[in-house]
């Protein structure tokens, strides 16, 4: 029997592997089909995840995929290896979406392709029925430490699978690195990362010489960057990740000090202006006399996130322009 998933849209080739191997977690004669919930599918995120779905091709050494109808509570959506397409509305809502997929009888995920703060707090209930998660949300994992592992503690209890190395490194195995180093005992001493792709591109851009609000620019254009570039350039983000990382290395007593590209005061007041980006050209000078001394002395700017002895900190550094963090290719992580 091939293995059929059914995609109920609410609201990489490495996930089709997980799904068979969600098909496989229950003793079964057979293999068994799995439903899946995509929260958010309208979002760059999940529209990239749908597109990902609907081309991929089976894998000849494992189930065949099959993806079927779904419903979203804003847009009732089918998906297949042919087509993604709108075929109407439904008006309903995320509560009760753990009880309906439990009901099923089969196993199921939930992908939340979402950044929304708050339905991270819905994944204990989820875990603990049985239903695993996948997301590249990080405020369940960056959030409170509580929430944090109330989220572990239920995938234990549930017997769920839990999957989010999407929240840090565009999926790179970071996270499971760190996660495997803790649990044989072993704790960093040092940590070095680029970790924004945002960042990364308009720092890169920036080395090139275009002006600060000129890259950020570029990088709004190509989808990079958030709704508000500014929560890009405050390093948030950022820091959540690191935060996450630390959680994961067993390093949970560590503070993260974050020092923006553009200072939180002005970011705010910029934010009352008509044309954000034009705002920003305020902050070009600083910047370009900031690369210019850099490149002077063989130098350049990097957006880096950093652990050493007793702290753990992400802002812009200056660094050796042939240093690896400052050659990852425009977008890249490292």
């Amino acid at each position: 029997m091939t293995s059929t998933t059914r995609i109920h849209s609410v609201g990489d080739a490495g996930f089709a592997e997980f799904l068979a191997g969600i098909g496989h977690r229950r003793p079964t004669a057979s293999r068994t089909p799995v439903d899946v919930a995509i929260i958010g599918h309208t979002g760059q995120v999940g529209r990239a995840l749908l597109s990902q779905l609907a081309t991929s091709r089976p894998d000849p050494r494992g189930p065949a995929l099959v993806f079927r109808e779904g419903i979203n509570r804003s847009r009732h959506l089918v998906v297949d290896r042919r087509e993604v397409r709108e075929v109407g509305r439904d008006r309903g809502s995320l509560a009760g979406l753990g009880e309906r997929l439990a009901a099923g009888g089969r196993p199921a995920v939930i992908v939340d392709c979402t950044a929304d703060a708050d339905l991270p707090r819905s994944y204990p209930a989820w875990l603990r029925a049985g239903i695993g998660v996948v997301t590249p949300n990080k405020h369940g994992f960056a959030g409170d430490l509580s929430l944090y592992r109330a989220i572990h503690e239920s995938a234990r209890l549930g017997n769920a699978p839990l999957g989010y190395s999407a929240t840090v490194g565009a999926g790179l195995p970071i996270l499971s690195t760190l996660r495997r180093l803790h649990q044989a005992g072993s704790e960093p001493t040092h940590i070095s990362a680029v970790v924004s792709g945002t960042l990364a591109h308009v720092f890169s851009r920036m080395a090139g010489g275009l002006a600060l609000s000129a890259a950020v620019g570029d990088a709004r254009e190509r989808g990079f960057t958030e709704p508000d570039p500014l929560e890009d350039l405050s390093g948030r983000d950022v820091a959540r990740k690191l935060l996450i990382m630390l959680r994961e290395a067993g390093l949970e007593g560590l503070a993260v000090e974050r020092e923006p590209v553009v200072a939180d005061a002005w970011a705010a007041r910029a934010r009352e202006a008509a044309n954000v980006m034009e705002a920003l050209r305020e902050c070009d000078g600083t910047w370009r006399r900031r690369f210019e001394s850099a490149q002077a002395a063989g130098e350049t700017w990097v957006y880096l996130a950093r652990v050493g002895p007793g702290e753990a900190r992400v802002g812009p550094v200056r660094l050796p322009a042939d240093s690896p963090f400052a050659v990852t290719g425009g977008s890249g992580n490292i």
